[in-house]
């Protein structure tokens, strides 16, 4: 069986005697300088042939490229051009780690640096933050006469209440002191009522009834 390849329209590569290339036998060899249009004539091949058989085409090492994450090559020239995005993502990668990695010479502007030193603002503020409920919970809790807060009070109910809070004018808080104030009355003197025996008026009533 003979397979006919057209390059016919390669009339600057080709000759017109010599425009169609005829196949003939199992194994084939093209050899030639650069130029003289091996890969042309690959390229033919595979978009004329390609319809009816699996044509697989080498060109050099253009199509192939190296994953050594997966210890293997990447075959195809669609292939080969993920790869090549795939290594210069792990580049870009590589130089964030460096960034983001502790690094002997302490370098300022680093990530790295960077991130430990806004981790150790932000401790030093949430701490802060929490003094600040344990102290203010203790007060509401220690306010006598009146007492306005239950022996339990902590900082979990303090900061339920904050969600409440309000600001309140000089006004306001003159209203709530009087109306929480709470003022010691002056002892009320006893009355003594006379002994009486209620039993006789038992008596009588069950004899009327």
């Amino acid at each position: 069986m003979s397979i006919k390849i057209n390059l016919s329209h390669h009339s600057d590569k080709f000759a017109s005697e010599t425009s169609e290339l005829v196949i003939e036998k199992k194994v084939n060899f093209v050899f030639g300088k650069n130029g003289t249009g091996k890969t042309t004539i690959a390229n033919e091949i595979k978009s004329q042939l390609a319809d009816n058989y699996d044509v697989c085409v080498f060109k050099d090492f253009e199509g192939i490229a190296e994953n050594a994450r997966l210890d293997a090559v990447a075959l195809g020239t669609e292939n080969a051009a993920i790869q090549h995005k795939i290594d210069a993502i792990d580049e870009e990668v590589t130089k964030i780690e460096k960034l983001i990695k502790s690094s002997e010479k302490n370098d300022a502007n680093s990530l790295f640096v960077r991130a430990e030193k806004a981790k150790s603002n932000f401790a030093k503020q949430d701490k802060k933050i929490k003094d600040f409920y344990t102290s203010a919970a203790g007060q509401i809790k220690n306010i006598n006469n009146p007492q306005i807060a239950e022996p339990t009070y902590n900082t979990r109910n303090f900061q339920k209440e904050m969600e409440k809070a309000v600001i309140l004018s000089d006004t306001d808080v003159e209203i709530c002191k009087s109306t929480i104030k709470a003022d010691e009355k002056v002892a009320i003197r006893k009355i003594a009522f006379p002994a009486v025996d209620l039993s006789t008026y038992l008596i009588s009533a069950n004899k009327i009834l």
